[in-house]
């Protein structure tokens, strides 16, 4: 598979191969994963090519081993976003090595400006594709907060459904743990990086440990309460 360049990749982005240098490291902590209570560790380096810079966000044991002012190639790597800035990411599935041919930067490569995919209507939302960002959704009701054990590791979550619309239409979300809290009815939400299931036919939105969200200054928004994606009837017209 041919390498990508830095300027070519869009948030959601995801299994692709690409070669950088690392610059430097620039921050390193200890992380709580909120879907399994678990710690973990994460950095992020900056790393270039000759198209421009980006944040490089690894977990684990890895970080110690990237080596600084280095070319390194890594593949099936992925996009995530936060506050529409883009980070590179080596995941779980991810592999990397030093790479024989050193990248060669001549000038201070500039930060790509922030490179978030159009926001959509929730109408105009793909269905079973990541890396989605509605703008300006309204928490219409949160109702059936349960909890569930997750079969991986056997730990149990709080979980709500969470009813959100536009003037599009409205989708049910799941809300986990914290956000349950955090996220009240009537609020306004702009979302990040989400992404879109299907069970039975029946779209749903959800939020990963990749998604982000702001909580934006109340306002009167128009919604389209008869046009619920996420109702049985509706799903199979």
């Amino acid at each position: 598979m041919q390498n990508v360049k830095i300027n070519d990749l869009e948030s959601g982005d995801k299994g692709f191969n690409i070669k950088v240098k690392v610059l430097k490291k620039t921050t390193d902590r200890v992380v709580t994963i909120k879907k399994t209570g678990m710690q973990n560790r994460v950095a992020n380096f900056v790393v270039a090519d000759d198209t421009g810079q980006l944040n490089l966000t690894v977990w684990g044991v890895e970080i110690d081993k990237i080596p600084i002012d280095k070319t390194i190639s890594i593949q099936k790597s992925y996009v995530s976003e936060f506050n529409g800035r883009l980070s590179l990411n080596i995941g779980k599935y991810s592999e990397w090595k030093a790479s024989k041919d050193e990248i060669t930067i001549k000038d201070t490569p500039k930060s790509p400006e922030p490179m978030v995919k159009s926001h959509v209507k929730i109408c105009s939302a793909p269905a079973k594709k990541k890396g989605i960002n509605l703008d300006k959704v309204k928490v219409l009701e949160i109702s059936n907060i349960r909890s569930v054990k997750v079969k991986r590791d056997g730990s149990e979550h709080e979980v709500a459904d969470a009813l959100l619309g536009d003037d599009t239409g409205c989708i049910k979300c799941s809300l986990w743990d914290e956000d349950i809290r955090k996220i009240k009815e009537d609020m306004i939400l702009r979302i990040f990086n989400a992404y879109i299931s299907e069970f039975r036919n029946i779209p749903q939105l959800n939020l990963s440990r990749f998604s982000k969200y702001e909580i934006l200054e109340p306002e009167d928004l128009e919604v389209d309460l008869e046009n619920n994606l996420s109702l049985k009837e509706k799903a199979q017209t």
